[in-house]
């Protein structure tokens, strides 16, 4: 099987990945620009980073609600799976919603409406057309951008988040007759993550990345949460190392996740994360290790970073 799409599809969404880390520090330093206290009439923008220590409560309370959120979304995939009408119009809705937030994050006023709505009707024109995976995947890097805006606390608290996400990848995964996991059986479409994946690619929604260069067997695709993942990864450690050689490293582990996937023989859906999670945990560590800033990343302190007042940003 020819790989051409694939490498370039790991190279596409390794740069993704980056430009969202850069994008990322480049708002949150525009942002302490214009916030920075005046001193004898001066801006000072020097970076100010504090740490709270992290309440007993708070991460119990974490915990139960990043798995109330991802069993949320769950029941919601499973008591929808009965009704697609319903899923496939709330999915569109969802699209054309992001959309518009996202133009609004880029552009001023009734400008961002504008060109956010026409942006909007091409994507719902463009169904069955040859250039539909091309507009889905602007839309999937639109994604990963704004997921720049989403700061986690402390690397306790990324943790949970990402390893609860790998739980709810492989429930996903899990057959619909006995309910047993299928992480590494992909050769049938009995699972529910199959059955969704078909559903999305029929209605052409942004769902994955793909890459359809030359012959279908050729075409390759990785999910969207998969790369607003590696988005937030990257994000995390470019506020916490301060290094774009750190986060250099960090995303070629991701790159390196992905392409662990190419031995995969396979047109059905699998769980990417089982990869991408372990590669990007053991390369945060290891960056804290040869910056010496271990001790830092396993403190339960909470960081406050300079760019803590921007309304915009999501801190979990």
């Amino acid at each position: 099987m020819s790989l051409h799409n694939f490498w370039i599809m790991d190279a596409s969404v390794c740069s993704l990945v980056f430009m969202s880390a850069f994008y990322g520090e480049k708002t949150r330093k525009s942002f302490t620009s214009d916030s920075a206290p005046t001193k004898n009439g001066k801006k000072t923008t020097e970076p100010v980073e504090e740490s709270q220590k992290l309440e007993p409560a708070s991460l119990p309370w974490y915990i139960l609600l990043n798995f109330a959120y991802f069993a949320t979304m769950g029941l919601t995939v499973i008591c929808l799976q009965y009704y697609p009408s319903v899923m496939i119009i709330l999915q569109h809705l969802a699209v054309l919603c992001f959309i518009l937030v996202a133009f609004t994050q880029w552009f001023p006023g009734k400008i961002a409406y504008f060109v956010g709505m026409s942006f909007a009707c091409l994507w719902l024109v463009s169904v069955k057309t040859q250039f539909r995976w091309l507009i889905n995947n602007v839309i999937i890097a639109m994604f990963s951008l704004l997921a720049s805006h989403v700061q986690f606390r402390n690397f306790a608290f990324l943790q949970i988040f990402l390893w609860t996400a790998f739980l709810y990848d492989v429930c996903l995964l899990s057959r619909m007759n006995d309910g047993s996991p299928a992480i590494f059986s992909v050769g049938d479409c009995s699972s529910l993550l199959c059955q969704l994946f078909e559903m999305n690619n029929a209605w052409e929604l942004p769902a994955v990345f793909t890459v359809r260069f030359g012959e279908n067997t050729t075409h390759v695709f990785l999910g969207t949460g998969d790369i607003v993942i590696g988005a937030i990864i990257a994000n995390f450690a470019m506020s916490f190392f301060k290094s774009f050689k750190c986060v250099i490293g960090i995303v070629s582990s991701y790159g390196l996740a992905i392409a662990f996937l190419s031995q995969v023989d396979s047109n059905k859906p699998y769980p990417a994360l089982v990869s991408i999670v372990p590669c990007c945990t053991v390369a945060i560590i290891l960056c804290a290790v040869i910056n010496r800033k271990t001790k830092r990343l396993f403190s339960m302190s909470i960081r406050e970073c300079e760019s803590k007042d921007d309304e915009s940003l999501l801190v979990i």
